[in-house]
């Protein structure tokens, strides 16, 4: 079960600010935008702020621990008015942040010397590609966990991740979810994430069609209780500069980022079609036809719900090894294997093939 209400903003603001998002007082908070709108600065600051009101730590967490470096993590809260809230809130007693061995610390700094002295502890790093191994920590008066890049650029995403964020999730707050934060934070929305299909979230697939819209999800969990996921269109009323080319559109209206493509250079004749096969994957569905074109067998590949007599339907977070392929024993699925080698593919359209190339990273590659 599950309810659906949306807020819609008259204005927006200048920079980005949280303030309307925590008035919902939801669990689960996705701020999604283009980059430097302010989404990760407001998340550190409300964390630093709870530090220092409450004595609440926070947890960064990441999908790859590849992407908790040392050199990246140590310029993580390093910004010039986050660093001033450090001092003022400290009385002058810390000035900078220290990330030492997966943990972030207050640090007061001799900036005469760069010497740094190492203070209390305000955070931790953890990775979902590593659960096993952090579920084995412990993570006292953690109220506040920040989900950096939660939508994937590349289209990769871990195996049965979402289950595996949830109890990562689960164990970092020991299943007490009372006066708890997790903020999910996104740039270019793609169609193929897992989380939208496990939580059921396709109504605000169009959220970045509208600025400023927060939609505001209630679910029933198993144990009666209800969970709110607050899904919040972070865009803000400033300008871009300094963008070109075919990203400029997703980069500066928070649109799907489509990729380039070779579209079909023919009209499509029906009797040209030598041979057809649905890819199904959730609500994506493609035909992909081997075609007799005035150029050459190639193969064209465009947005179908149609029946035939193939149909290849990848289920997610399948095991790797045993993922649907076309099979090298039919001749007509040969010369489909071959074509794509040869890079003898076309689509509709630009975001056929974003979709489509983008199924095929998700769910693996039936080629």
């Amino acid at each position: 079960m599950s309810f659906l209400k949306s807020l819609r903003k008259k204005k927006l603001d200048f920079y980005y600010l949280i303030d309307r998002l925590l008035s919902v007082g939801a669990l689960y908070n996705m701020l999604l935008s283009k980059r430097s709108k302010g989404k990760s600065f407001q998340c550190k600051k409300y964390v630093l702020e709870r530090f220092f009101d409450h004595k609440e730590h926070f947890v960064l967490m990441r999908r790859m621990d590849t992407d908790l470096k040392s050199a990246q993590m140590s310029r993580y809260l390093i910004d010039k008015k986050l660093l001033e809230l450090i001092e003022k809130k400290s009385n002058g007693n810390f000035n900078s942040v220290t990330f030492y061995a997966g943990n972030f610390y207050l640090s007061k700094e001799d900036f005469e010397s760069g010497k740094k002295t190492r203070g209390p502890l305000i955070g931790t790093c953890v990775s979902i590609n590593r659960d096993e191994h952090f579920k084995s920590c412990v993570y006292d008066d953690c109220n506040t966990i920040i989900f950096e890049e939660f939508i994937s650029q590349s289209g990769l995403y871990l195996n049965n991740e979402c289950q595996r964020f949830e109890h990562l999730v689960s164990t970092i707050f020991r299943n007490d979810f009372t006066n708890k934060k997790i903020f999910m934070i996104g740039n270019t929305l793609s169609k193929i994430n897992p989380y939208v299909d496990y939580w059921n979230l396709q109504e605000s697939c169009n959220i970045s069609e509208e600025p400023g819209r927060l939609d505001i999800h209630e679910k029933v969990a198993s144990d009666g209780t209800t969970i709110k996921i607050a899904i919040e269109d972070c865009s803000a009323d400033v300008s871009d500069n300094g963008f070109f080319g075919s990203a400029t559109k997703s980069i500066s209206n928070n649109n799907y980022s489509t990729r380039e493509y070779s579209k079909f250079f023919e009209k499509f004749d029906k009797e040209k079609c030598l041979f057809d096969i649905i890819y199904k994957v959730n609500k994506f569905s493609f035909k992909i036809c081997l075609y007799d074109s005035n150029d050459g067998l190639c193969i064209y590949i465009f947005p179908s719900n149609a029946k035939t007599m193939f149909t290849i339907s990848p289920i997610p977070s399948a095991n790797i090894f045993n993922l649907p392929r076309l099979d090298t024993s039919n001749v007509a699925m040969k010369n489909l294997i071959d074509l794509w080698r040869l890079n003898r593919v076309f689509y509709s359209s630009d975001t056929c093939g974003t979709d489509f190339n983008d199924c095929l990273t998700a769910y693996g590659n039936i080629f």
